[in-house]
């Protein structure tokens, strides 16, 4: 207990770090490299896109408790379907934060509304969709990154989030450097989103998890599958009790006419 504790501590420990140096290095780079008026714009659209960081309402703290039931009660069937059920689900919503973002910059292209100075309203909308479109991928991964919780490895899974922030904080860093401006500097955001956070993380949990399908699936088909799976088991146990049947005690008429209606309409089934 004591253990894991101290490896919590360290990993957000690790974690707060990390955010202090994206706070300030790329603050204090971005300072020197821009216009204080284009810095000023870049943080109102960074707010604005934020704002669509809550899209989920704090959904994604049900899924890891809902995986960390599942995990506990060794149901692995419960926890392939809250990982599934889960993915599909952010899955929409991500797309449905593109199309909010996608909206937001149309209307600020055609009717401004958002106070920036450096920055023309076809410049400001589209960095304001590219961020909308980092923020969709960055919600989506919230809810893959819950399956370390939901094992019980919540400082792994802190690890592997800091790991690929400090890669797409030393990416906005090369960028900036370099005299990228909004556009590009959101451009590289979503580029170390999908290459550094989700390749490390996917790479991570295929390794860790080999046999965690992470594809996202609507909640009928795994339905379906479990009770494909429990049909199944049922047969089988019919099917081995036919092999001992010879050699079985005697049990009643009743029991007898049971057990032959489950063999049958399992053999019906597997026949259809």
């Amino acid at each position: 207990m004591l253990g894991k504790t101290l490896q919590n501590f360290a990993s957000q420990l690790l974690s707060l770090l990390i955010s202090i140096g994206d706070r300030f290095l790329l603050t204090a780079v971005l300072l020197r490299m821009w216009p204080t008026d284009l810095f000023a714009d870049w943080t109102t659209l960074m707010a604005w896109s934020g704002l669509l960081g809550l899209a989920d309402l704090g959904f994604v703290i049900f899924v890891g408790n809902r995986l960390q039931k599942a995990f506990g009660l060794g149901d692995e069937v419960g926890f392939q379907r809250q990982v599934g059920t889960a993915a599909f689900i952010y899955v929409l919503l991500g797309l449905l934060v593109i199309v909010i973002a996608a909206l937001l910059a149309a209307i600020e292209s055609a009717s401004p509304f958002i106070s920036v100075r450096s920055l023309n309203s076809s410049e400001a909308a589209l960095a304001l969709f590219s961020l909308g479109v980092m923020q969709a991928v960055q919600t989506t991964k919230s809810a893959f990154t819950q399956i370390y919780r939901g094992r019980g490895e919540f400082s792994h899974g802190v690890i592997i989030d800091s790991v690929s922030t400090l890669c797409i904080v030393v990416s906005a860093l090369a960028a900036a450097g370099c005299g990228a401006g909004p556009r590009v500097l959101a451009l590289t955001y979503i580029a170390s989103q999908l290459v550094f956070a989700w390749g490390i993380l996917l790479t991570d949990l295929r390794r860790r998890y080999p046999n965690l399908r992470l594809w996202p699936l609507a909640a009928e088909r795994f339905g379906n599958a479990r009770g494909g799976a429990r049909h199944a088991m049922v047969c089988a146990h019919l099917c081995a009790s036919d092999n001992l049947a010879a050699g079985a005690r005697p049990v009643s008429e009743r029991g007898w006419a049971r057990w032959a209606h489950g063999r049958n309409i399992c053999a019906s089934s597997h026949a259809g």
